[in-house]
């Protein structure tokens, strides 16, 4: 059903796009469509008709009752994945409007678009074209060729070598174009490689010598496409579970991971909290060690910290908060990567585990709120709620008062915030795995069936 899903999807699509008259050429992988996809479809687009081209591509997906789950722009650039099937299958288109590098024009679209050619039931590059953007794609964007294109394109250079260079050209200086020419007939991939930074350089040179203000004006809608998404909670997707130990946090929190990667181009997974500071118990039990050795105690402080364990004061717990603090803070740093590259960001446990510990209750609790609203902040929270009992047979480090009262605490604290939705994890993990997942692609489809 998926197959047939997917076939229909994009033979619709080329279709509406014939009847519509939009100016569109699939960059590579063409071969099996719509049989088959190697792993998404690259298509460039004429920027007079991006709108009318996305209008296609959604009406099609919605004929075939297929969720867009993910909409991520920058300059000249649109992506779009949707779920095909509850068991996690994705589609991912991406559209190009410009061909740039951080902003750089490195091809022309017009001229690309004005060639192409047609194949089966939609358009395709010209030869020269799909092999220079295929090389230069891979190279200045990532700085490596993937190994499927390279035997190809060294074909392309030993056997059509002047029309390699007529395409490079309008890139970079000719002399860094018969350089690479000469390298990619040789089969030289790792010198080639290694001298990516100077490919970039020339592709800069030629940019600026031969066409300035498109220089200067890609750079600067580029730094504003890309603060844009840093500000932008529609790209990427940060989750936090929350409960206490033994709710199954970890266990759900992995089978999530591996049920929605596909859905999302890079996936990130934190226990707790982001880890750029050292444990502070570590600290501790260094300076504590050092302590000792110079005044000749041998005493071993492990089980001294073990029986401290249960009865933390709340000084304790304070300090403990103000330290982990400034690692949620820098935590920004992640959070710019997972909107960057509409990444899925997945936490079991989060700085919330503070507000469920008894020292806290009976504490001051205008500093962590103080934190909390300064702290990145999770775009669903997913509260795992069994009985009290059930836990405890799971996992028996708390007693049942305990976690009771820890789940008193969460309903207290959290349930009001932004995003908490609580799953019942009491009997069956499977049918919880599929209430979470029915849930987050249901918030991921909410967010993308609106305009950017």
């Amino acid at each position: 059903m998926s197959v047939y899903k997917i076939k229909t999807l994009i033979s619709c699509f080329f279709e509406a796009l014939h009847h519509q008259n939009i100016l569109y050429c699939v960059l590579r992988n063409y071969d099996e469509l719509p049989d088959n996809i190697s792993n998404d479809i690259d298509l460039l687009v004429s920027e007079c008709d991006v709108s009318a081209f996305e209008e296609c591509l959604l009406s099609a997906a919605r004929t075939q009752e297929l969720t867009l789950i993910s909409r991520p722009r920058r300059y000249g650039y649109r992506s779009y994945r949707f779920l095909v099937n509850q068991s996690g299958k994705v589609i991912h288109f991406d559209a190009w409007t410009k061909i740039t590098w951080r902003g750089m024009a490195w091809a022309n679209v017009d001229d690309i678009l004005a060639k192409r050619r047609k194949y089966l039931n939609f358009y395709i590059p010209q030869y020269p074209d799909e092999v220079c953007v295929t090389l230069l794609k891979d190279l200045v964007q990532v700085g490596t060729v993937k190994d499927k294109y390279k035997e190809s394109i060294r074909q392309f250079a030993r056997h059509s070598r002047h029309d390699m260079i007529q395409s490079l050209s309008w890139s970079m200086k000719k002399q860094t174009v018969m350089d690479l020419c000469s390298l990619i007939a040789r089969g030289e991939w790792v010198e080639i490689e290694r001298n990516v930074a100077i490919i970039r350089r020339s592709l800069v040179a030629k940019c600026a010598l031969a066409r300035p203000v498109s220089l200067v004006w890609g750079a600067a809608c580029f730094a504003g496409h890309y603060f844009r998404m840093l500000n932008s909670r529609r790209s990427g997707f940060f989750i936090a579970f929350v409960g206490p130990d033994g709710s199954g946090k970890s266990t759900i929190a992995g089978k999530v991971m591996d049920n929605l990667k596909e859905a999302f181009p890079k996936t990130l997974y934190y226990h707790g909290r982001f880890y750029f500071l050292p444990d502070l118990r570590n600290i501790y039990n260094v300076l504590i060690a050092r302590f000792r050795q110079s005044r000749g105690s041998s005493e071993n402080i492990k089980s001294e910290l073990k029986e401290e364990s249960d009865k933390v004061p709340k000084w304790r717990l304070y300090l403990y908060m103000i330290y982990y603090f400034w690692d949620y803070f820098l935590g920004y740093i992640v959070i710019g990567i997972v909107r960057s590259k509409s990444a899925l960001l997945i936490f079991d446990r989060y700085f919330y585990d503070y507000f469920i510990q008894k020292q806290f209750s009976q504490g001051h609790h205008k500093l962590a709120r103080l934190m909390l609203t300064l702290i990145p902040k999770p775009d669903m929270i997913i509260y795992l709620k069994s009985a009290a009992q059930t836990i405890y047979n799971r996992k028996p480090e708390l007693s049942e008062a305990q976690i009771t009262f820890q789940q008193t605490m969460i309903e207290k604290y959290l349930s009001g915030m932004n995003g908490f939705r609580t799953v019942s994890n009491e009997d069956d993990e499977i049918t919880s795995l599929k209430e979470i997942t029915a849930i987050i692609v249901s918030e991921l489809e909410k967010r993308n069936i609106c305009a950017y």
